[in-house]
């Protein structure tokens, strides 16, 4: 299934569970016409859709939409009670995610607070923590930059936390969304004065190892959780999937 625009990739389609051509196709046009106003090479765009009926979700279908802009990756999921109603709440994020994107390529990256847009978000498949694995482990080159440049580079990939390098101390660190602002968490002693729109989480993590980052997660119910890894001092963060396993992200 291709795109009739000039330079545009053919869109990638996944599915899973009862999706229909009929909304593959609504949301292709939904998305292409946010793209084709894009005045840098779209370099792939993948769509992937999920709807199952029967998993006792309140919001049974997902929308995930990947985009590559001229080597940045646009990242958005939402989820809604059909395909049609996650595809038209993903276009929305998408939306403010380009509109973000486009007005940091006018003024640079400088100190600009990112907004973020409340979307319905996939329901967490909750787990007896006997029966959670640490399935995904992700090590990655963490750039040193701003809290403000982690948190629109957090929004742009649709994500709930991002892990980065303070430029400023030089210490690992985490973002999240709080309650209209956003949280800070660092790897040591909190730098002062935070920017406009952020709080600075005055605890240093706990240092552990994965294991008992796990078993803290398991007693705490917590979603995500910063800490330092006993073995190699660095700053990581282990999550809950949606799928209800966990992940672990570390920096390079």
């Amino acid at each position: 299934m291709t795109t009739e625009t000039t330079g545009m990739p053919e869109f990638a389609i996944v599915r899973e569970g009862d999706v229909r051509d009929h909304d593959v196709d609504h949301a292709i046009e939904r998305v292409r016409s946010l793209l084709e106003k894009v005045d840098e090479p779209i370099l792939f765009a993948r769509l992937k859709f999920t709807h199952l009926p029967d998993s006792g979700r309140a919001l049974p279908a997902l929308a995930q939409a990947t985009i590559d802009i001229n080597g940045d990756v646009v990242r958005a999921q939402t989820a809604g009670e059909t395909v049609r109603h996650a595809t038209d709440e993903l276009r929305e994020r998408l939306r403010s995610q380009l509109e973000q994107r486009s007005h940091r390529r006018q003024i640079g990256r400088g100190e600009t607070l990112p907004r973020w847009q409340e979307t319905r978000r996939p329901e967490y498949i909750e787990l007896p923590p006997e029966e959670r694995e640490l399935v995904r482990r992700k090590t990655f080159p963490v750039g040193a930059m701003t809290p403000e440049e982690a948190a629109f580079d957090m929004e742009q990939l649709d994500h709930d936390f991002y892990l980065f390098v303070d430029l400023n101390s030089g210490l690992d660190a985490v973002v999240r969304r709080g309650e209209g602002e956003y949280r800070v968490h660092f790897a040591g002693p909190t730098p002062d004065n935070p920017p406009p729109g952020f709080v600075f989480t005055d605890v240093t993590p706990t240092e552990m190892s994965v294991e008992d980052a796990i078993q803290r997660i398991e007693t705490t119910g917590q979603r995500n959780l910063f800490f330092v890894n006993t073995e190699t001092g660095r700053g990581n963060v282990l999550y809950q999937r949606y799928d209800g396993h966990y992940g672990l992200i570390t920096p390079e």
